[in-house]
């Protein structure tokens, strides 16, 4: 192999050639195409498909996120006005796409059923919230609110 600059890389099929300027060594060398320092393979077809599928994964995964943060600001909305149905499904929809925001979602909904009057499942979701939660503060809250719903009968 030659040793010094490698200034051009001529591929053609499985052959290359360094071009070296140097004095006193062949111009170019020829021979099998060497995998050198710096320079990536070409990717096989599964591995630009696997590439492909993870990137779409991630769009997607973009996709739902935004689309679960439009739904919990719908439910918000939909909460401030008193259109308790359309809160609770916004806020369903938001649990089901939306795993690291549970508890919000989750006292949301309970405050939208608790105001529409169902007692029962205001509870199973004040109960579901507490299980996610590990502050001290938010749990003697959800507490409060279990208890007032329980004297509430």
């Amino acid at each position: 192999m030659v040793r010094g600059r490698r200034d051009r890389y001529h591929v053609n099929k499985q052959e290359f050639a360094i071009c070296a300027r140097k004095r006193g060594e062949p111009d170019c060398y020829w021979g099998p195409y060497p995998k050198l320092k710096g320079f990536p393979e070409e990717p096989t077809p599964a591995e630009r498909a696997a590439e492909k599928k993870k990137q779409e994964a991630a769009a997607a995964a973009a996709k739902e996120a935004a689309r679960t943060d439009a739904s919990y600001l719908a439910g918000l909305a939909s909460l401030e006005r008193g259109d308790y149905d359309k809160a609770i499904a916004d806020f369903t929809t938001a649990i089901q796409g939306d795993p690291e925001d549970l508890l919000n979602s989750y006292l949301k909904r309970a405050t939208a059923y608790e105001k529409k009057g169902d007692r029962d499942r205001a509870l199973a979701d004040y109960r579901k919230a507490l299980t996610l939660t590990r502050d001290g503060q938010t749990k003697k809250e959800i507490n409060a609110a279990i208890k007032k719903l329980g004297m509430a009968k």
